[in-house]
């Protein structure tokens, strides 16, 4: 039986193995290459075979790998392995040798001997570890000090192993390097300190250091391995100071210009998002500032500020980053562009299109206040659409309802019935063009008109001969028609 199972096979080793008589010591291999364990069999051992099972210390039960018949160090290897394990056995040394090729993660464990094939039990001191070096995982940066000016800030460099079974107990190495790719830290400099936990010590922090960046990588130390995989380098750590935040902390999305004055007209949409880049973390928070106050603005995402821009929106917008240390702000003007429609004043408030009654000779004032930025132009137009002379006149004030008013005042110092029509306050600015009418009627007594060729004389005719018609014409100016009640002579001798 032992016969047929001596097989000869040639294999390169590159490394040198450890053989281990007396205890479990590690051999480490790297994936797809080949090992060489050589296990010592004790002579205490009851049972006639020994069993060399495979234990990958991940709580899973152990696999069987190959019987030992140690009647003559015959062996039978399992099915899973046969195409890639070959065993030698020695009985005058009690040894057996694995040959394992196209190594496995799960390769990676404790080969245990046995006593007995069912019913066994572990033999003291007999077996061969096997640990399977791999490449650590993507490290992640962690700062262990604050960053803060004159002092030192210290920072980790953290990597979960890959490499099997997991109790490998194998040592990280860990190499930091600077922006330019530069190992630093070994040796010592006066800047950059690797300490004897592999973290590195950043001296004497000075405004300089910001925005440098720092990167780690790890690898395992393995005995008889001449080179380990390296981990893929870390994401880079950028030095930031810790402290209040300045104003170039504050950042307006789209950019602009701290306390730019921003042009909306009404019903425009207005979007700017604020963010800050601080040590530690700030918060942000938009407020609104008029002449009166600054009120904090109440917004389902605090950063991002939206309107559908209104008259009230007009104002100052200030975004105000905050951390432990301190804060900044940036800020804006918003100026709302818009033009209202005239609002017409005589003795009081007048509606547009109403009719106003002025009595003949009067004095007759009119007022047009337009609630309109930028400043509008504004003009009067008579009933025959011809423009009117006017003068500015002072601003009304109804409870700051019109923050940006503007007036024209049409002054009739003494009206006639030839005066009553529609007035028409006309305004425009880059915004639109408005205007607002009032109806003005002149009432008074009936009374003539002092008309060329028909003027009253107190002696209209001086000769006329008998039985010839006289036709004699009066020209009434009234509002409303008058009725004509009589008409008089008087014989003059």
């Amino acid at each position: 039986m032992q016969a047929k199972h001596y097989l000869v096979f040639q294999f390169v080793f590159i490394l040198q193995d450890i053989v281990s008589s007396q205890g479990p010591n590690a051999i480490f291999r790297l994936e797809n290459t080949n090992v060489k364990m050589t296990i010592k069999i004790t002579p205490n051992v009851s049972q006639p075979v020994t069993t060399i099972r495979l234990d990958r210390r991940d709580g899973s039960p152990t696999e069987i790998v190959a019987f030992i018949y140690l009647g003559d160090f015959g062996y039978e290897i399992q099915t899973a392995y046969s195409e890639r394990l070959i065993l030698t056995t020695s009985a005058q040394e009690r040894i057996v040798v694995l040959f394992l090729s196209g190594l496995r993660p799960s390769d990676a464990g404790m080969y245990q001997c046995w006593d007995g094939a069912l019913q066994a039990t572990i033999i003291e001191n007999c077996g061969q570890k096997l640990i399977i070096v791999r490449k650590p995982n993507q490290p992640i940066i962690f700062s262990l000090t604050k960053a803060l000016k004159g002092n030192t800030l210290e920072l980790s460099c953290n990597a979960s192993s890959t490499s099997l079974p997991a109790d490998h107990g194998l040592k990280q190495a860990i190499v930091w390097r600077n922006e330019l790719n530069t190992i630093i830290g070994i040796p010592a400099g006066e800047k950059f300190v690797v300490n004897p936990n592999s973290q590195l010590e950043i001296r004497n922090l000075e405004l300089s250091d910001i925005g440098r960046q720092l990167t780690c990588t790890s690898s395992e130390k393995a005995e008889g391995l001449a080179t380990t995989p390296v981990s893929e380098p870390s994401l880079p750590y950028q030095i930031r100071l810790e402290g209040a935040p300045s104003e170039k902390d504050v950042r307006l999305t789209p950019p602009i210009r701290n306390k730019a004055k921003i042009i909306r007209r009404e019903q425009e949409r207005l979007s700017y998002n604020c963010s800050a880049e601080c040590e530690p973390r700030c918060t942000v928070q938009w407020t609104f500032e008029t002449l009166n106050s600054q009120t904090p603005l109440n917004l389902s995402d605090p950063g991002v500020l939206k309107l559908r821009v209104k008259q009230e929106n007009h104002g100052v917008y200030r975004c105000i980053a905050k951390n432990t240390f301190g804060e900044a702000s940036k800020e804006f003007k918003l100026e709302v562009q818009y033009i209202h429609k005239p609002v017409l004043f005589g003795s009081g408030p007048v509606q547009d299109k109403s009719c106003i009654e002025v009595k003949e000779t009067a004095k007759l004032s009119l007022t047009c206040l337009v609630d309109a930025l930028p400043e509008p132009e504004i003009s009067w137009k008579s009933p025959d659409d011809k423009e009117l002379s006017a003068v500015a006149s002072r601003p009304y004030l109804l409870d700051n309802d019109f923050p940006n008013n503007h007036s024209l005042q049409l002054l009739l110092k003494s009206v006639q019935l030839e005066d009553s029509g529609g007035y028409i306050c006309e305004a425009s600015n880059a915004v639109d063009f408005v205007y607002a009418m009032v109806n003005i009627s002149v009432v008074g007594p009936p009374s003539v008109v002092n008309m060329y060729g028909l003027q009253l004389y107190p002696v209209y005719f001086r000769d006329f001969r008998q039985n010839v018609s006289l036709n004699i014409s009066f020209v009434v100016k009234s509002v409303t028609e008058p009725s004509v009640e009589s008409v008089t002579s008087k014989r003059i001798d």
